[in-house]
C-alpha cells in the first residue's frame, strides 16, 4: 500500500463471508470470498519485461525498475504458469498478478453484485415474456428472425455500454439463450 501513501486496510467480515474492503477511501469491490475482478488491460505484453538475469548483472538500467512494483516470474510458455483471460488463453502468470496489482492501485474496478444477478433474472424474464408475446404477433417468419436479430443487437448494444461505462459486468449468456429458446418455441 506504499504506492497509495501507507493508507489503512480495512475488510469487514459478515456471517456469510466477506462484506466489503477498502485501501484507505478506496473501496474494493469484493464478492463474499474477499476476491475481486481483475480489469485486464490486454492481451499478454501489457507490462513491461526484464530478465531477473538481465537486473541482476546491471544490463537493465536501474531507473527501469526505480521506484516502481517489481513482480519477479516466470514469462515463457514452456513453464506452467500460464493463465487464461478475456484477452487471450495464453498469458503468463505473473503478468495475471501485476493486473491485479494495477487494478486495486488505480482501477477502474469491475463489479458483479446480487443485484446484477437480480437484474439478469429480470432481463431473462423479460426476454422470455416479452420477446414472446412479441413474436406471436408478427405475421411472417422472416419478421420473427429480423426481430430476434434486432433484439439481439440491441441487447449486446446494451450491455456494452453498462459495461463500458460503469464497469458492471451482465450476465449475456442467459438474455441470448432465452432469445433463442423464445424463437425457436413461437417461430
Amino acid at each position: 500500500t506504499r504506492f497509495l501513501g501507507d493508507p489503512p486496510v480495512k475488510v469487514e467480515i459478515a456471517e456469510d463471508g466477506v462484506r466489503s474492503m477498502a485501501i484507505g477511501d478506496r473501496r474494493v469491490p469484493v464478492d463474499e470470498t474477499g476476491a475481486f475482478r481483475v480489469n485486464f488491460p490486454g492481451a499478454g505484453g501489457s507490462f513491461r519485461h526484464y530478465s531477473i538475469v538481465g537486473i541482476l548483472r546491471g544490463e537493465v538500467p536501474a531507473d527501469a525498475i526505480r521506484g516502481k512494483i517489481v513482480l519477479v516470474g516466470p514469462t515463457e510458455l514452456g513453464i506452467e504458469d500460464i493463465r487464461a483471460t478475456p484477452f487471450s488463453p495464453v498469458v503468463p502468470g505473473v503478468e495475471v498478478q501485476a493486473a491485479a496489482v494495477e487494478t486495486l492501485l488505480h482501477g477502474p474496478f469491475l463489479y458483479r453484485s446480487n443485484l446484477t444477478t437480480f437484474f439478469d433474472m429480470l432481463l431473462v424474464l423479460a426476454m422470455g415474456l416479452g420477446f414472446g408475446a412479441t413474436l406471436g404477433r408478427l405475421p411472417r417468419a422472416v419478421h420473427r428472425f429480423e426481430a430476434m436479430v434486432l433484439t439481439a443487437l440491441i441487447l449486446i448494444y446494451g450491455e456494452l455500454q453498462v459495461f463500458s461505462r460503469l464497469g458492471i459486468q451482465m450476465n449475456m449468456l442467459y438474455p441470448a439463450v432465452c432469445l433463442a429458446l423464445t424463437y425457436l418455441g413461437v417461430a
